[in-house]
């Protein structure tokens, strides 16, 4: 059985919130209180929410026509062994980095195999800059500018090492200068999920992490905002 008192729990979620940054175009997120204590005995809020609002999971069907929804995951996918890998530097010196499948196996000599079954998250710094919309999206005239993964990097993943699911804590899997989002949909045509939007990665190890994913079922859904929660091995 899992000992957890060898591990500390850490949250990987941004606070939802009506001033989180949002996808050009996508539903704001609003809370509204219908009910207070005074006149009604206690408080309840409203909420509308997009469903690839804030720290968020996507599921096949957000890019496949009878792609699974997101009630449809299975438990056991919500539940991994995950492994963190950090390419904040580059990305913070080059707002469009793209993180190659070369990348991956060089982390991989450096560090150790990513294992079947596992989820794979990338640290490139961008939650740092959450609260800030033009800045988080990198926005310039009609582009975008943040980090992704290469379509070769999603393919290495799902293919040789067979993963479970890809995160990253910017935007958006593939980059903000993609138009095709070709990463996302490689990942939705193999059933792998995406999470995006994560926060606090620089508090996971390298390895030997295990993440929970809160992920509503939502019927017929493509993704689900959801509370992303890591149990991280104390050293010792």
């Amino acid at each position: 059985s899992m000992d957890l008192q060898n591990y500390r729990v850490v949250d990987l979620t941004h606070p939802v919130s009506a001033r989180m940054p949002h996808w050009p175009g996508d539903p704001k997120t609003e809370i509204q209180q219908m009910a207070n204590l005074e006149q009604h005995g206690f408080n309840l809020n409203r909420m509308t929410i997009g469903e690839h609002n804030g720290t968020h999971i996507g599921a096949a069907k957000h890019f496949v026509e009878h792609g699974a929804d997101v009630s449809a995951l299975p438990a056991e996918s919500l539940i991994s062994k995950a492994f963190k890998l950090d390419f904040s530097e580059p990305a913070l010196q080059d707002h469009d980095f793209l993180i190659s499948g070369n990348d991956i196996l060089q982390w991989e000599e450096k560090f150790t195999p990513i294992e079947s079954g596992s989820l794979v998250l990338f640290q490139t710094g961008w939650s740092r800059f959450w609260q800030n919309s033009e800045h988080y999206f990198g926005l310039e005239k009609e582009r975008m500018h943040f980090p992704g993964i290469s379509l070769a990097a999603a393919k290495f993943l799902v293919k040789e090492r067979q993963v479970v699911g890809i995160g990253i804590d910017s935007p958006g899997i593939d980059g903000g200068l993609a138009n095709d989002f070709s990463a996302n949909r490689f990942l939705a045509e193999h059933g792998v999920f995406h999470l995006e939007n994560i926060d606090n990665l620089e508090s996971l190890n390298c390895c030997g992490n295990i993440v929970f994913i809160g992920a509503l079922p939502i019927e017929n859904g493509s993704g689900s905002p959801c509370r992303i929660l890591g149990l991280v091995k104390e050293s010792g």
